[in-house]
């Protein structure tokens, strides 16, 4: 594990809060997570965020576009997407992003990042949301809801990429940000029909 790895397990554990459970009809403000397309257009999230607004929700989301050092995209207040610049060597956002997140509060947080972007994981812990909701991975306590997406099988033509993938990174990167989200949001629903 690499030591900025450590370091995130390390303030993760030491954060203290408590979740508090948000059916998704009782949800009134949402925030989403996500990985930036290179090009920042992100299709696939506007549509999404179209979708909860849709539902009645306050929706603000948060890219980051990684390997790119700085964002091309407006920040809005609703809506922005970071790159490098706009987090420190260690991958914590800087103190802007950290007191913007902070700020607002959330009933849900939908973490969208199948890549385990550690700048996404950052901002998912420094956000103020009631409840957290993303897949699930090896850490214990990045989210108050997980999604389990083991069963999601890797492309036929991919046992080990020639890049040095894992089968696991294979399988993590054929993983499809509104596959996830349509999955969050149906359990959600779920859960509360059955209250």
């Amino acid at each position: 594990m690499q030591f900025r790895e450590q370091i995130y397990h390390y303030l993760l554990r030491k954060q203290h809060r408590t979740p508090i459970y948000q059916s998704y009809n009782s949800a009134k403000r949402i925030l989403l997570l996500f990985e930036s397309d290179l090009l920042e257009r992100n299709v696939q999230i506007k549509a999404l965020v179209k979708q909860l607004k849709a539902d009645g929700k306050e929706v603000s989301a948060w890219g980051f576009v990684p390997g790119k050092k700085a964002a091309t995209s407006a920040i809005l207040r609703d809506y922005r997407v970071l790159a490098e610049q706009d987090f420190t060597f260690w991958g914590w956002p800087n103190d802007a992003q950290k007191a913007d997140i902070a700020r607002e509060e959330f009933d849900i947080l939908i973490d969208l990042n199948v890549s385990n972007l550690l700048p996404l994981r950052y901002l998912s812990m420094y956000a103020n949301a009631s409840f957290r909701c993303g897949m699930q991975t090896e850490e214990p306590y990045t989210s108050d809801f997980m999604i389990d997406l083991s069963h999601v099988d890797a492309p036929e033509a991919a046992p080990e990429s020639a890049d040095n993938k894992t089968a696991a990174e294979v399988v993590e990167s054929s993983i499809n940000p509104a596959y996830l989200f349509d999955q969050i949001v149906h359990y959600l629903k779920s859960v509360e029909a059955r209250q």
